[in-house]
């Protein structure tokens, strides 16, 4: 396998599905997972699966708006996944997109994490500490206007740390990133759906994540 293969190798390469493929407005977006000699590799096949705006009034594919924003978001010095292939074809009037992304290696979600023992191995203050880390990480993302979207825990992936060492933070997930006229707004989104589903245990969780977060987006 050749990461410098093309639309057509992309498109007909066969993984294992990551889960049931999305269908809406008569598209369909599914996730395919590819080992390679070169690595893991998630294949995001689409066809119609289309957003709108005043740009594309008629359309164009959210994988292509999601490899945008990777690449945008990850200038900021958010880590996201690595963008190893992207491109689309208009073909007998219908969309077809590929986007496939690198593995984040050692990096699971933070819903894993935390029911694998993520906080005790770190401690409460370590665990604060790590929630203000990731305020930051958000905080630096609203900073530059931009807002998530589909902020939850499943979308968030950290190392597995440990005493001593805080886990890196990667935003994952990105097909609805839009940037926002002012990123207050950007960050009452997004911030208000982690709190509903993040279930923290206590105020003071949520707190030092908050500080974090204001810290960065100044």
């Amino acid at each position: 396998m050749m990461i410098a293969a093309g639309f057509e190798y992309w498109w007909h390469a066969m993984g294992e599905p990551v889960e049931p493929p999305n269908v809406r407005r008569n598209g369909k977006s599914g996730v395919e997972r590819l080992t390679t000699e070169n690595g893991v590799l998630y294949i995001k096949r689409q066809h119609d699966h289309l957003f709108y705006s005043l740009r594309y009034p008629a359309g164009y594919p959210t994988a292509m708006r999601e490899s945008h924003a990777i690449k945008l978001i990850g200038r900021i010095g958010v880590r996201v996944p690595e963008v190893v292939f992207a491109e689309a074809h208009h073909i007998d009037g219908q969309w077809r997109a590929v986007l496939v992304t690198r593995n984040l290696e050692g990096y699971q979600d933070l819903a894993q994490w935390y029911a694998g023992g993520g906080r005790e191995r770190l401690g409460m203050e370590q665990h604060r500490s790590f929630l203000h880390k990731l305020g930051s990480v958000l905080g630096l993302l609203h900073r530059y206007h931009w807002q998530h979207t589909c902020l939850y825990p499943k979308h968030i992936f950290v190392t597995p740390g440990d005493d001593g060492h805080l886990p890196d933070i990667a935003l994952l997930d990105l097909e609805k990133a839009r940037r926002r006229l002012l990123p207050g707004k950007a960050a009452k989104r997004d911030l208000a759906q982690l709190q509903r589903h993040a279930k923290m245990r206590d105020d003071e969780d949520w707190k030092s994540l908050l500080a974090g977060h204001a810290a960065a987006a100044l």
